[in-house]
């Protein structure tokens, strides 16, 4: 019988015939059951591979959860980490579906060893299937690794797979853990945007105050990650609308040119006070959307500009606009 047998190349390639022919929720159960009784035992590293990739199809096949697989989770907690490579990027597969965070310790200390650099960030790409289970400095030692592993060298999709999953887990974080992270958000500038997804619409003093200091840190710069996290802040200051985002919006505007159509977009929402001078020097630099959005927002403020430049700039905006907006420069 496959699943009484003692022989393990017998049992790998049966169990496997069977989920294939039969991949019943029951013969799924057996068959992890019977996995859980061979790692009593010794197993090849070689034998112990192929269970933990039947191990897998058990679980697809069947549509198991994670509570489901009873002892099974914890017998392969312990296996982590393995003198294997092959054998370690099968446990953290499990593993991660499982949401096995008893051992985020382990995690954490194997993508910090000297262990190959792909290895390492093949583990720490699963970390973020945990959920639960992290203590704040387990968290900050995960972001920190990304962090560092962005700048490795990779393919040109590489980058992007590290900086995706740093703002997912990022944006997991607590109320607490925002504020360090947007404290070192210079350097970690892709949690620092995930934790802005966090963000309350009214801004208390303290998540203000590190968003305007990171915001001066990081303005001039030119890298991806930097540009995308100065465009989330500024949206970020303009939905809370308070005097202290506004007028720190309008500093930006003054100091870096680069950054103004974004910034026209923010101080568009409150298109009267001091705001309205930016906007209406505004129209000359700005892309048709943002234009157009300026434009609505002008229409708003019973106030009009004494010198013929900002009336030349509205007609060119109309001309430039045509039927998409030329009646809101008219207006």
């Amino acid at each position: 019988d496959v699943l009484t047998t003692t022989d393990h190349r017998l049992f790998i390639q049966g169990a496997l015939a069977l989920l294939i022919a039969d991949p019943s929720e029951d013969n799924a159960l057996d068959v992890l059951s019977r996995i859980s009784q061979l790692m009593t035992e010794f197993i090849s590293d070689k034998d112990f591979i192929d269970m933990l990739r039947v191990t897998q199809v058990a679980i697809a096949r069947g549509q198991l959860e994670a509570q489901d697989l009873g002892p099974l989770k914890d017998q392969l907690a312990e296996e982590f980490p393995a003198g294997n490579v092959i054998m370690n990027r099968e446990l953290i597969r499990l593993l991660a579906f499982l949401k096995a965070s008893n051992i985020i310790d382990r995690y954490l200390t194997y993508i910090e060893s000297d262990a190959s650099k792909p290895d390492r960030v093949h583990v720490a790409m699963h970390l973020r299937f945990l959920t639960e289970g992290w203590q704040t400095e387990q968290k900050l030692r995960l972001i920190d690794f990304l962090a560092d592993a962005r700048q490795w060298q990779g393919g040109s999709s590489y980058p992007l797979y590290i900086r995706n999953v740093t703002r997912d887990f990022a944006k997991r974080l607590t109320d607490e853990e925002i504020v360090p992270v947007l404290q070192r958000g210079a350097e970690w500038p892709d949690a620092a945007l995930g934790c802005l997804y966090r963000l309350p619409e009214q801004l208390p003093e303290d998540l203000l105050a590190a968003l305007i200091e990171l915001d001066e840190e990081i303005d001039g710069r030119t890298d991806a990650p930097s540009k995308q996290l100065m465009v989330g802040i500024v949206a970020v200051l303009a939905r809370s609308g308070d005097d202290i985002s506004m007028s720190y919006l309008r500093e930006i505007w003054d100091r870096n040119p680069e950054r103004r159509e974004p910034v026209a977009m923010g101080l568009a929402q409150r298109p009267d006070d001091e705001n309205w001078e930016c906007l209406v020097n505004s129209l000359p630099i700005l892309e048709e959307g943002t234009l157009r959005i300026v434009l609505k927002q002008l229409q708003k403020v019973d106030k009009i500009p004494e010198e013929p430049e900002p009336y030349r700039q509205a007609i060119i905006s109309g001309l430039k606009l045509e039927k998409n907006g030329a009646l809101d420069a008219i207006q």
